[in-house]
């Protein structure tokens, strides 16, 4: 009779241990996870998140901006206070809480000449958002302005506001090959024009005043 009741004293123990690490999910090894760059999978390694909450991370960063530090995970919608203390731990914020170097004009993002890579350098882009500002570009023929960031969809006001030091639109639109000052106007005809997105320079006709770029196809509207 004892032998059954420590048996069965086993076996209840033995099922709330698995009960418990069901609901608290797999304990993870390795280094922390940066919330201002993983990824879906990535996030999904830390207990408790599964796709949606991984999905509700990103779009947040998206969205706000990077998170300056790890307790601002808390604010993600499903997190709350009580998650947020089982993960503390496990996450960093990344150098998002590092002060910020104002740049110079040429050390810049170029929006309108800036690779998918070279967009997710900046903070809080990851592939889909610059995807989405090529994609911007490519239909407005190009980014008049810094402030037209917030057209492109899911970069709201703060996100802007962390990237607002970090890029330029120099050379935004098409630029007329520039010549020497004249006293008088020039002869109408074909003109130079050199394309905004990859500098091939090409001849149109006066009266053309849109196209694309014969070298990258890139679309361009005449000043």
């Amino acid at each position: 009779m004892r032998n059954l009741l420590i048996k069965r004293f086993f076996i209840r123990a033995l099922s709330a241990a698995v009960l418990l690490a069901a609901v608290s999910g797999p304990v993870r090894a390795g280094p922390p996870v940066d919330i201002n760059t993983a990824g879906l999978e990535e996030l999904q390694t830390l207990p408790g998140i599964g796709p949606a909450l991984a999905r509700r991370i990103i779009e947040d960063r998206e969205a706000n901006g990077p998170f300056r530090e790890p307790g601002d995970l808390s604010r993600v919608f499903g997190i709350g206070e009580g998650r947020y203390r089982q993960l503390q731990d496990l996450i960093t914020a990344g150098q998002a809480g590092a002060p910020v170097r104002r740049a110079d004009a040429g050390d810049r993002v170029n929006l309108n000449t800036a690779t998918q890579s070279e967009l997710e350098t900046l903070p809080g882009i990851g592939p889909a958002l610059a995807r989405r500002i090529i994609d911007y570009r490519e239909q407005e023929g190009g980014f008049k302005n810094t402030e037209d960031l917030v057209q492109v969809y899911g970069i709201g006001p703060k996100t802007y506001e962390s990237l607002e030091n970090r890029v330029t639109v120099y050379r935004e639109a098409l630029e007329e090959v520039v010549a020497p000052p004249r006293s008088h106007p020039p002869p109408s005809g074909p003109r130079d024009l050199k394309c905004w997105r990859c500098g091939h320079t090409f001849r149109v006709e006066e009266s053309v005043t849109s196209g694309t770029c014969p070298a990258c196809g890139a679309p361009w509207r005449a000043r």
